[in-house]
């Protein structure tokens, strides 16, 4: 929970928030993100317990199994652990081993998961290997794994029928050679209100934040009745779409995509086909353009593609060179198209589709892809270079880009030499939704700790597309891996590739009026509302940069500039060279720096060589460390910080651990203080949230933490930064950032 408190006719203006974790009321069993992509010496225990399955971990021997087709079965246990499981030798087909059967019902959304590792008397080897179910539908796979010897892998998937049936578990391995192994198999149905309500809960954890802003008079009673607006400035969630060069020459279109998105990829004008029709004469002319346009408006631009691994979309004179042209064009062609491009944009598909192709790597070997994506991270590192592939969430029939084959392209990439930032581009080319599918996958790709991005949504102009748009939007959205959406409808004269969201004079059709809705929903325009009789506004708003305006009917404000906090790996160089404070960055250790009150404090050193200061087993909210300075009366005094909390906080504990580094003066905008007086003020860090106080002509607490988000996998450092001077009226209008 972030809180603004907000104070009228004060020679001050004291603002706080506080971040904290409230629960929310869980609909049914939580759902479970969890995939492990490490080959293991033991399976983990079945998810949910198995769920519907029966004797899931086969500590009943074969209760509840059968023998499918012709194979051999028997139960075994581990040499260490003494687990059980079961094996499925001699089998004469993909299908034969083990099943169970079921009755799964129409609409009723079922996540399937068990772990599986083969073994062959010939040696070490891997197999594919799919759960499927059998029905009057037919096979219908539902995830996929890499099955190997010696450790247990994970397999992951979904599905959804339009029709109850009575249906058969399989494990299905086209190698009927090797031993098949199987255990904590799940299969675990969730209703359709369960499964909105898990979107709607992960929605809430991870792209909102709850703010409580309180609104006091000037002697600090609550102010009831207060209108409180907000306007959104950024959302920071990247929600774009992709244009065509047809946006250069038509003010309609330019109208209608500016008002909405601030990211964009080009269709196919960075494409090597487009920019070297003819070997050795490189154009650059229209992607020029487009950039020069994207640019004045404020729209981040992802690079697509330097490469395309699919020969049919490679320049037609690429096909015919030898391995040494070919090695020499694609060498001019990353160093030109990335040099023209330098800095400008987030991303680069570095070597499109290459897990379902693999022309470079045919003719220059198996490290090609690797090279390209070492040499693309060390022309530009500020664009991360990305894979980008399709059906990998779309659907469940394609063996050859499934999840478990994407991440054995990262793992090959890996071994192969390349070891720099990455990104999964998931494409997103959809007929109708597998949302249990779509939910498994990105579990299973989130295990690779990578951005991803779906790149290309669209869904074919088939019957209720718009309601599958939205349905597929708000599934991306509310998983924890997925860092941006773009939509791919690019507008043409003729018409787009497979869904456009307007006609031909830019009035919006079904689909547009669905990303508008999700737009507008995200967000929150026109949102106000009024304080309560505490003088208390709180509500949950998506992160993101907001214009706050408080109005009273009785009252004058006060308000401060703008506030921003932001996420870093590491701290950056205090400002000013930390101005007054000796030994900002810690390098002299506790050099300058004393205990203050009950903490302990420690010096630290990570392992990128950066110096820190830590305070644990702090028994207040000013305990850890201080350092004293003499301020000067009628100077104004800016100080900045970067620091981290680890641990659970609520607002009455202050058993968390506090980490700084890099204090200093600072220019950011802050609340206004002056000092009456020359006195003595000491620096401390103030975790409990509070802006500071006066205290015996002190002033104590100036470092307070802005926006801190605690949870140190979602933000292991945050900056904030305040300050104190002499007051200033300004408009009633207060920025927030919440990430």
């Amino acid at each position: 929970m972030e809180t603004v408190k907000m104070e009228f006719f004060l020679p001050w203006l004291v603002i706080y928030f506080l971040v904290c974790y409230s629960g929310v009321e869980v609909y049914g069993e939580d759902y479970d993100y969890s995939f492990t992509s490490e080959c293991l010496a033991d399976p983990l225990n079945a998810q949910y317990s198995g769920g519907i399955v029966v004797n899931p971990n086969f500590n009943e021997g074969f209760n509840g199994w059968r023998k499918s087709g012709f194979a051999n079965m028997a139960t075994r246990m581990s040499n260490n652990t003494n687990n059980t499981f079961i094996v499925a030798t001699n089998r004469n087909g993909p299908l034969h081993g083990l099943t169970q059967k079921y009755f799964l019902k129409k609409d009723t959304y079922y996540v399937t998961s068990a772990w599986v590792q083969v073994s062959h008397g010939d040696g070490i080897i891997d197999a594919h290997v799919a759960l499927a179910f059998r029905g009057p539908f037919g096979i219908q796979r539902t995830g996929w794994a890499i099955a190997r010897s010696g450790c247990w892998s994970m397999l992951k998937g979904g599905l959804i029928l339009t029709t109850s049936a009575h249906v058969d578990l399989y494990l299905e391995a086209n190698n009927t050679a090797i031993e098949l192994w199987a255990d904590s198999i799940s299969v675990k149905p969730f209703s359709q209100e369960e499964w909105k309500f898990h979107q709607h809960q992960s929605t809430e954890k991870v792209r909102k934040a709850t703010v409580k802003i309180q609104a006091v008079d000037s002697q600090g009673q609550p102010l009831p009745n207060a209108t409180v607006s907000l306007a959104q400035q950024r959302n920071a969630f990247p929600f774009g779409n992709a244009i065509s060069q047809h946006i250069l020459n038509n003010k309609a279109y330019q109208d209608w995509f500016t008002s909405r998105f601030k990211y964009t990829v080009f269709e196919n004008e960075m494409k090597w086909y487009a920019n070297e029709k003819i070997q050795g004469k490189q154009d650059y002319n229209m992607a020029d353009a487009m950039l020069n346009f994207v640019q004045k408006h404020n729209i981040q631009v992802r690079g697509h593609n330097i490469f395309w691994n699919n020969p049919q979309n490679m320049p037609s004179w690429t096909r015919s060179l030898s391995p040494a042209q070919l090695s020499s064009a694609a060498s001019k062609r990353i160093n030109s198209v990335m040099n023209q491009y330098l800095g400008q944009l987030i991303h680069w598909d570095v070597v499109n589709e290459n897990v379902h192709f693999s022309f470079l790597e045919n003719i220059l070997g198996k490290n090609a892809s690797a090279i390209y994506y070492k040499k693309a991270n060390e022309i530009d590192s500020k664009a991360i270079p990305f894979l980008n592939d399709f059906n990998t969430i779309e659907h469940e029939f394609d063996g050859t880009s499934n999840p478990a084959k994407y991440l054995e392209k990262i793992r090959d990439l890996r071994s192969h030499g390349y070891n720099g930032p990455l990104g999964i581009g998931v494409q997103g080319h959809f007929v109708k939704p597998n949302l249990p599918y779509i939910r498994s996958s990105l579990d299973m790709l989130a295990s690779a700790g990578l951005p991803i991005w779906i790149t290309e949504l669209d869904v074919a102009n088939t019957t209720n597309q718009e309601v599958y748009l939205e349905e597929i939007i708000r599934e991306v959205h509310a998983h924890p891996g997925v860092k941006g959406i773009m939509i791919w409808a690019p507008w043409g004269p003729k018409g787009c590739y497979r869904m456009c969201l307007t006609d031909n004079n830019f009035k919006n059709l079904h689909t547009g009026d669905i990303v508008d809705k999700i737009i507008k929903e995200w967000s929150h325009q026109g949102f106000s509302g009024t304080t309560n009789e505490n003088g208390i506004f709180e509500t949950s708003l998506f992160h993101g940069e907001y214009q706050v305006e408080i109005n009273h009917h009785e009252k004058q404000t006060y308000a401060s500039m703008a506030q921003k906090v932001k996420c870093l790996e590491r701290p950056l160089k205090p400002q000013y060279n930390g101005g007054i404070v000796v030994n900002p960055e810690f390098n002299d250790g506790l050099t300058g720096w004393t205990l203050f009150g009950d903490a302990k404090i420690e010096h630290n050193v990570a392992n990128d060589g950066n110096k820190f200061i830590v305070a644990s087993k702090r028994k207040g909210p000013y305990h850890g460390f201080s350092q004293e300075f003499q301020l000067e009366k009628d100077k104004f005094y800016v100080i900045s910080v970067d620091g981290a909390i680890h641990g659970v906080y609520t607002k009455s504990n202050s058993e968390e651990h506090v980490q700084y580094d890099s204090l200093s003066s600072s220019s950011c905008p802050s609340p206004s203080y002056t000092l009456s007086s020359s006195s003595r003020a000491r620096v401390l860090p103030l975790s409990s949230f509070g802006m500071g106080r006066k205290t015996s002509g002190k002033l104590v607490g100036t470092l307070g933490v802005w926006g801190v988000v605690l949870e140190e996998a979602r933000c292991p450092l945050c900056s904030f930064c305040l300050g104190f001077a002499a007051p200033k009226k300004v408009n009633s209008v207060q920025h927030l950032n919440l990430s």
